[in-house]
């Protein structure tokens, strides 16, 4: 646990971080537009939105990062992570972060799931809910009140949820903001 020095010139305990490795990898064409051709071919997004971009590639990890002129320079340093990450390696497949459809999932023409308050915390708090939609299994953005939660997984007759555990007491003022409306999908 850390703790503030009472006295000047103190230092405050930390815990050491392992330095494992270096800078990730960079990916480049075609790779690239391979790699980040999925949030197109899944969600309709463009690919011009990760163009000042550069994907990053570590530990099964997409990342991306500002593509400015000083990146290259700062690949010798010694990092525990870069960038925003975007995608997971899980087995055979990728899975969008949380964080990278909150980033650009606005961009998405198609797998948004509007979700009410009461669909939002059944899946918060018991983790799936049957449903049936006419869309293609696989992973989905779930949103609510044009807020973008995260990440779905939509299987046929089920949806299940991908949000982290902790945003969950965040979320409970969902139960109070009205009842169960229909769910609505691009």
């Amino acid at each position: 646990m850390t703790c503030a020095c009472s006295t000047a010139g103190g230092s405050t305990p930390t815990r050491p971080v392992r330095w494992d490795s270096s800078w990730p990898a960079f990916v480049h064409e075609p790779q690239r537009s391979v790699v980040l051709g999925y949030f197109t071919a899944r969600f309709g997004m463009p690919l011009t939105v990760f163009d000042d971009l550069c994907l990053l590639l570590r530990h099964r990890i997409y990342s991306l990062l500002s593509a400015t002129p000083y990146v290259e320079r700062l690949a010798g340093l010694q990092v525990h992570s870069a960038g925003l990450p975007v995608l997971r390696i899980i087995r055979h497949h990728l899975k969008p972060t949380t964080v990278a459809l909150q980033r650009f999932g606005s961009q998405a023409m198609r797998h948004v799931l509007d979700l009410s308050a009461a669909q939002v915390l059944t899946l918060l708090h018991e983790r799936e809910q049957p449903l049936q939609l006419d869309i293609q299994p696989g992973y989905v953005i779930l949103r609510h009140a044009d807020h973008i939660l995260g990440c779905g997984l939509y299987t046929p007759g089920r949806l299940r949820s991908q949000l982290p555990q902790h945003p969950v007491a965040s979320l409970e003022s969902l139960g109070s903001s009205g009842g169960r409306r229909p769910l609505r999908h691009q």
